[in-house]
């Protein structure tokens, strides 16, 4: 079922779209769970413009607003920088945001993720050349997005909540303060300031790319995804593999390791388990693995369908698999199912053939990712487009063997061997895939169904890759994560879970948090 949000009359409280980032960060005063030591940087006879704008406190499970005086500090070609007062080295930063949002940022995101045809805008609203052009016309109508550093108040707190927010995008900014009395009434991004500064502003410009890419897809869906005058957005993993692609979109590589690293630690075993992207945020596992898996599914298919792809996606009048389903099989002669994409991708991991889509085609940033097997035993429950593998020690077997009563109506089987997947057979010394080809993203228990595994140890045991992930210089943070992910630490903080550690927190409590 997509998300509808209502384009008049506002139905549905609006999610906001957030990034944030945890890990070990320089020591630094902090006496309110967020506010960083500030300092005055101003000119005596230099006279800046000063606005109000809304934030919202992630330290409440309302996202309380609050109102913040910010400065404008640089005004760019495409862009508009404030910057919250008192914050250090302000001008600087806002000058040297403009000159690469303007220069970078906005011709490269433009570049791969507007595919909206000028036919399509509304004629009443002027000449409209691109997507930020019709995110401006239905907001503030000044021709530039409003960029906000901020030091959001998210809970951070060195050695005790390390988690905390990279920025956000709120589409309640699109909207009348009729409808949303905090809204700001403009386009808008929303950029930490501490401790994000701490780590050097390459990050906060992949941020600004990743939330620009939500900002844009919100927009999209008012030309693409608006029936009977509601807007159905995209589901949540797509907009999320989307917005990993962005940052790749920005940097134009990929040294991003740490999603990488992450994968290939698995220091719980939840990827091995089966834990990914498609249902996010769904039970008691790590939502890093959300990340890390959703960052390689999304790379795979540029590596397989050019980074096309993801204009292909972002326009598509679908809003859930099948807007990627349809993408991945435009213009290529093949009529791909969701099953086989997924089972493909499975493969790709295991396999890292060089040629064929069972690979990444020799991209060597993805050569050294590590696959592990399924915990011991004779099954496994799975949610939808989970996947597992077991070793296949003693001999191969049919694949209808594993098709006993028991196997859920959605688990479906496949055996890996050498570089091929078999639908036949299982071989000595290769893999049985278990996964789950339910797309369902209802996120309730019912969806779990039971797959059979093979029930053997591997002849070696594998290699164990845990590692002190905050000496490696791949693994070691600051991980970047949605603020909806934090709002549910800080939930499970004040409840007395694990909070203030994305790696251990316990997701049901934030599904349950989220759907309250």
């Amino acid at each position: 079922m997509c998300k509808i949000i209502r384009k008049c009359t506002v139905c549905v409280i609006i999610a906001l779209f957030f990034y944030s980032c945890e890990g070990e960060t320089p020591e630094a005063e902090d006496q309110s769970g967020g506010q960083g030591e500030k300092t005055e940087e101003t000119e005596e006879d230099e006279k800046v413009e000063e606005k109000s704008f809304f934030a919202q406190d992630l330290t409440t499970e309302t996202e309380k607003p609050y109102k913040l005086t910010a400065e404008l500090l640089a005004e760019g070609k495409y862009c508009n920088v404030w910057v919250e007062k008192s914050t250090p080295n302000g001008k600087e930063t806002a000058q040297k945001t403009a000159e690469v949002y303007d220069s970078k940022i906005y011709p490269k995101m433009l570049n791969a993720f507007d595919g909206v045809d000028k036919t399509e805008y509304p004629n009443n609203l002027g000449a409209l050349n691109n997507i930020m052009d019709y995110a401006d016309a239905l907001t503030d109508k000044n021709k530039k997005l409003t960029i906000l550093f901020l030091d959001i108040k998210d809970g951070y707190k060195k050695g005790v909540n390390n988690g905390y927010t990279g920025g956000y995008f709120s589409p309640e900014d699109f909207f009348s303060v009729e409808d949303f009395p905090d809204s700001n009434e403009q386009d808008m991004i929303y950029i930490d300031t501490y401790p994000t500064f701490e780590f050097g502003m390459e990050g906060a410009y992949e941020t600004l790319a990743h939330e620009m890419q939500h900002l844009m897809n919100f927009t999209t869906s008012w030309v693409k995804r608006l029936y009977d005058n509601e807007i159905c957005t995209m589901d949540l993993w797509i907009n999320e593999g989307l917005s990993s692609a962005a940052e790749y979109i920005y940097r134009g590589n990929n040294k991003n390791s740490k999603r990488l690293a992450w994968f290939n630690e698995d220091r719980e075993q939840t990827i091995a388990s089966g834990n990914n992207f498609y249902i996010w945020g769904d039970k008691s596992r790590s939502i890093l693995d959300e990340y890390a898996t959703v960052y390689m599914f999304f790379q795979w298919l540029r590596i397989h369908k050019g980074v096309e792809i993801y204009k292909k996606i972002i326009v598509s009048e679908e809003w859930d698999y099948k807007a990627v389903v349809n993408a991945f099989n435009a213009g290529a002669g093949t009529t791909m199912q969701w099953e086989d994409i997924l089972k493909s991708w499975f493969a790709a991991n295991r396999f890292k053939n060089a040629t064929g889509l069972y690979g990444y085609k020799g991209e060597s940033d993805f050569n050294g990712i590590t696959t592990r097997f399924a915990p011991a035993g004779p099954t496994i429950t799975l949610l939808p487009g989970e996947g597992v593998y077991s070793a296949v020690v003693t001999g191969g077997k049919s694949i209808e063997e594993y098709c006993t009563e028991s196997s859920g109506p959605n688990i479906k089987y496949a055996g890996l061997s050498g570089n091929a997947i078999s639908e036949a057979t299982t071989t000595a010394g290769g893999a049985l895939l278990t996964f789950n080809s339910n797309t369902s993203q209802d996120q309730v228990d019912a969806d779990l169904e039971t797959g059979n595994l093979t029930n053997e140890a591997p002849a070696e045991p594998e290699q164990s890759l845990l590692f002190n992930i905050a000496a490696n210089a791949g693994g070691g943070g600051p991980f970047r994560i949605e603020a909806r992910d934090i709002l549910a630490l800080n939930k499970a903080s004040r409840d007395g879970g694990g909070g203030g550690d994305p790696a251990k927190f316990n997701r049901r409590q934030m599904h349950d948090f989220q759907n309250k």
